[in-house]
């Protein structure tokens, strides 16, 4: 039992630590091409309860930027030892990265009454904010005896 711990520790922190890597790198890029095609920031908005959500809309400024084509991040794979290239569309890889930024922060954000919010990408400082709300139910109780 404990080889296994010990062996799940090890591919936990790999995998923390390639993820950082991978993050890092991916940003740098996420910024740089976003620049190169003239955006100024890049808002995904999403949502979900029961069990299910996702992304919902998307506001690209200025709205006449052209965010096609293609780009290859980095991306990690549990029991993987390196990163690894993934080529895809970019809005794509911005919409895979909110979701992943979100998830980090709010895991499980869809379950139950769920949640929502917004990543957006602010091309000038090269700020990711991740804004953020759960849903939840409330309960009130009232006794009144005459």
């Amino acid at each position: 039992m404990s080889d296994n711990l010990s062996n799940f520790e090890r591919l936990y922190e790999l995998q923390k630590k390639l993820d950082a890597e991978a993050s890092t790198h991916n940003r740098d890029l996420f910024f740089a091409a976003l620049q190169a095609r003239g955006a100024t920031s890049v808002e995904i908005q999403y949502e979900g309860s029961g069990d299910s959500g996702g992304i919902e809309n998307r506001t690209i400024l200025p709205e006449d930027t052209d965010l096609s084509g293609d780009i290859t991040i980095l991306v990690s794979a549990w029991q993987e030892d390196a990163l690894s290239p993934k080529t895809m569309p970019l809005i794509e890889a911005l919409e895979e990265n909110a979701m992943q930024l979100v998830e980090r922060e709010h895991g499980g954000w869809e379950n139950s009454e769920g949640g929502g919010g917004t990543v957006t990408y602010d091309v000038a400082p090269r700020e990711i904010l991740v804004e953020h709300h759960d849903y939840y139910l409330e309960r009130s109780e009232f006794s009144h005896k005459y």
